[in-house]
């Protein structure tokens, strides 16, 4: 995996890492990482490519972001699903009237939701740590 800004393994020591929010536009959310690179147009749509707010062309699979359609693994029946066709990743940010639901990142080959609802957490959703720096 190539390092970026937002890289779980920092170079900076002592870097605090963090699991991204969701449902919500603030800082540390998964629409304000993806906002300025035009993905996320809104807390739960966007595409996969998008027009940066420096005017260059980006997806969400490639250079400088790298998220990875990795799908997701079912425990109730043991079997991952998905994989190459969409990707997932938990946010910090459980259902607030029920804590076994979280909210998640999700996208597909065209569409992303930086999450306006949630999962059960027993999914098997990667994590991917941001760090302040």
């Amino acid at each position: 995996m190539r390092s970026t800004k937002y890289d779980s393994l920092p170079q900076t020591k002592g870097a605090l890492r963090q699991l991204p929010t969701s449902n919500t536009t603030d800082n540390g959310s998964f629409y304000a990482l993806l906002a300025p690179y035009g993905i996320a147009t809104g807390i739960n749509s966007g595409s996969v490519t998008g027009t940066g707010t420096d005017g260059k062309s980006y997806n969400i699979a490639e250079a400088p972001l790298y998220f990875v359609r990795s799908g997701m693994f079912f425990s109730n029946i043991a079997r991952l699903r998905y994989s190459g066709l969409g990707g997932y990743g938990w946010s910090s940010k459980a259902d607030s009237t029920d804590n076994r639901y979280a909210h998640h990142l999700g996208f597909n080959e065209s569409n992303v939701d930086s999450s306006s609802h949630d999962d059960r957490r027993w999914y098997g959703f990667p994590l991917r740590c941001l760090a302040r720096q």
